[in-house]
């Protein structure tokens, strides 16, 4: 059974079954189809250098990462500044946002595993183009990978349309990739846009908060796309995944 991970409107994190039969059936036969080695060895996450490297990793194995740890959110809320000063004639903000977080489990015997989670995602990065950031939350034992301005969500679009997501995951894509245009063409100043937008993000988080749905009285989700795998291209896909 495949497994990836959800972000709850809370900011927690599920466990989900993803709803794809095909893809569950292709997953399964993987292991009797291709008798190739895992190629783990693509990833140099023990000595990672800014200045030397050169990423060789297989794209497909990105894909399969993200289509595991990735998260596209949209956060909103109200905007103040001061005493409840508004900064803009909507008082709301809402913004885009791809986001990768690793757990790092506490004791001192995970620093090593900590140092290999921020280089994997320094390479990941790279990948990219070096757009995003990687921040470091030592206290709740958590690192992440985000991306949060448009323009470099818009790059990060041009990748994904030659290696595809491949899970349900994909369906949340669709619909970030609306909010980001809608975000682009200033929809989001107008209260016509901002609905718009609401409407998306019901659907990408599959819910939203009690103060989302206070203030926006007659929030309608929009209608999300059933992702049907039926093979996977490349078994780098594989090795990303797990």
């Amino acid at each position: 059974m495949v497994y990836g991970k959800e972000q709850r409107v809370d900011g927690s994190w599920c466990r989900v079954k993803y709803n794809s039969l095909h893809l569950r059936y292709t997953l399964m036969g993987f292991e009797r189809n291709y008798q190739i080695k895992i190629p783990s060895k693509q990833l140099n996450i023990k000595k990672f250098s800014t200045s030397n490297y050169s990423n060789h990793v297989n794209p497909w194995f990105w894909t399969g990462f993200i289509d595991a740890e990735g998260c596209f959110n949209i956060p909103a809320g109200p905007r103040t500044v001061g005493a409840g000063r508004s900064i803009n004639k909507l008082n709301w903000r809402v913004q885009s946002k791809f986001e990768i977080a690793l757990h790092i489990p506490a004791g001192p015997r995970t620093v090593g595993a900590g140092r290999r989670d921020k280089n994997l995602l320094l390479q990941l990065q790279q990948f990219f183009g070096w757009i995003g950031s990687i921040r470091e939350y030592p206290t709740i034992n958590i690192i992440c990978y985000v991306i949060d301005s448009n323009k470099d969500l818009i790059k990060l679009i041009i990748r994904f349309e030659n290696y595809p997501l491949l899970t349900q995951k994909a369906a949340d894509f669709i619909l970030f990739k609306e909010v980001i245009k809608l975000i682009n063409n200033k929809a989001h100043l107008s209260i016509e846009g901002l609905h718009q937008i609401i409407n998306l993000k019901a659907s990408i988080n599959l819910d939203i908060s009690d103060l989302l749905k206070s203030e926006f009285k007659d929030i309608t989700p929009v209608e999300r796309s059933v992702i049907n795998t039926k093979n996977i291209p490349d078994p780098n896909w594989i090795a990303g995944f797990i």
